[in-house]
């Protein structure tokens, strides 16, 4: 099964950087910018997981899980963070995202938990 997954991150290097270990992974990904209508992106494509980067978007970030969880409720949510912004991890697990990863990012625990966030298996 091929996984698709969007980032939505909104800093530029890390997003390139992190689209490119993923598409390394096996992955088919899909960059955006928060700016984008991320919505209206799940709601056309089949998105299995997406990277939420919330260090730089801080509650707006946020608050763009249930949205993305109404238009596609199979599709996860990881949250990418660091670990000054706990309290955004938190409150996106509260908002129903699956998980969240701290930075710097280990990028075979991440494509990892990606399988598992689709019931895939290593």
């Amino acid at each position: 099964m091929d996984i698709r997954i969007l980032i939505i991150e909104a800093e530029n290097r890390f997003r390139k950087n992190l689209y490119q270990c993923l598409r390394n992974k096996g992955f088919t990904v899909e960059k955006v910018t928060p700016n984008d209508d991320v919505v209206a992106i799940v709601a056309r494509e089949n998105v299995d997981v997406v990277l939420l980067g919330v260090d730089g978007l801080g509650m707006e970030g946020l608050a763009l899980i249930r949205p993305l969880k109404a238009t596609s409720p199979a599709t996860e949510v990881i949250i990418i963070n660091d670990s000054h912004h706990m309290d955004l991890s938190i409150e996106g697990m509260d908002l129903g995202a699956f998980d969240d990863f701290l930075i710097p990012l280990d990028i075979d625990s991440l494509a990892k938990r990606i399988r598992e966030a689709v019931g895939q298996q290593d």
